[in-house]
């Protein structure tokens, strides 16, 4: 599939489930640091933060790190005496994150594993995050529930993600802007996760202590790879053409130069601690 500009994209949202059978790896890697600059992402991690706290000796678990960029961040705020792992189901991902933190002094641990298989002790965390991770797995509930097993009595759980049924884009194209949110709703594999996050963290044995609704404004470079399966589907059968779609990116681009650009991506942060 191609943008407005005839790059060619990948399906980021089942490739993510997959990046190390993908053709082109190093778009998820480019998408990652695109998102880690987005300052509503940089907004909701320090929330995140300031509702389950890591301070100095905190013993963490990043859940589908990534390339590690907040799992090396979190690891300064534990210091020497704490210990951060990263997981991810991706070997090309563990072993970006290994490279990029190899000159860290601190106590950093990368290693592939199934979110939902979790090769921890039971009690082994004072703290397990995880963000915009469980609409790509196929059984959230077994990750949240390994999640808190592995968490220790009085640590907390903290997770944030997507709930792709209140997306919203603004666009002067208004009848092609709902059919492309539309299409976004069937795109991740979990599109209405964030919903259905605490009943399963209560259903976990989890304490809700937070349920906050939360905002990602994606720029038009970050849009564009994560509608590209859709804007391609609605090609495909017939709900706008190619130019349409060509014009509606430049629509979209045009708006961004001119500080009219808007796309809502509503999730929630849900805060929880085990008894």
């Amino acid at each position: 599939m191609t943008t407005s500009n005839g790059s060619n994209m990948v399906d980021f949202h089942r490739g993510f489930a997959q990046i190390d059978q993908s053709a082109d790896v190093r778009s998820f890697v480019q998408f990652l640091e695109l998102a880690d600059q987005l300052p509503s992402i940089v907004k909701c991690r320090e929330r995140m933060l300031e509702l389950c706290p890591v301070v100095e000796k905190s013993i963490v678990l990043d859940v589908g790190c990534g390339i590690g960029t907040e799992t090396a961040r979190i690891a300064c705020r534990a210091g020497r005496l704490g210990k951060v792992h990263g997981v991810d189901s991706s070997e090309v991902m563990i072993r970006e994150a290994r490279s990029r933190t190899k000159d860290s002094v601190l106590t950093l641990n990368f290693q592939v594993c199934d979110a939902q298989v979790l090769p921890f002790e039971d009690s082994s965390f004072d703290l397990c995050r995880a963000e915009r991770v469980l609409l790509y797995i196929d059984d959230p509930a077994q990750a949240i529930s390994e999640m808190a097993r592995v968490t220790r009595p009085g640590g907390q759980v903290v997770v944030f993600d997507f709930d792709y049924n209140a997306s919203f884009i603004d666009s002067d194209r208004v009848d092609i802007a709902r059919q492309i949110e539309k299409l976004l709703r069937g795109d991740p594999r979990q599109p209405a996760i964030a919903r259905e996050l605490p009943h399963l963290m209560r259903q976990a044995k989890l304490r809700i202590e937070t349920i906050e609704p939360t905002t990602l404004t994606p720029t038009v470079a970050i849009a564009q790879r994560v509608y590209a399966e859709a804007v391609a589907k609605g090609i495909s059968i017939g709900l706008f053409t190619a130019p349409d779609a060509e014009a509606w990116w430049e629509e979209q681009d045009a708006m961004e130069r001119d500080g009219r650009h808007y796309h809502a991506q509503h999730g929630y942060i849900v805060a929880a601690s085990k008894s």
